[in-house]
């Protein structure tokens, strides 16, 4: 699925900011009801803070 969008983006112009991997450990935080500040723990959190601190550097 992440090539298509890749593509699509291409095709479009579209800048990706950065890719969130699969990570089950989320599914272990929603479901054990932790605070989401526990998903910052995981590889798939870590990406969303990532991304996120590159979009925030694009605003003005």
């Amino acid at each position: 699925m992440s090539a298509e969008l890749e593509r699509y983006c291409a095709g479009e112009k579209v800048d990706l900011v950065g890719k969130i991997p699969f990570d089950p450990a989320v599914l272990d935080v929603i479901r054990q009801g932790m605070p989401l500040e526990d998903l910052l723990k995981t590889r798939a959190g870590q990406a969303i803070e990532g991304i996120w601190e590159t979009v925030r550097r694009c605003l003005p």
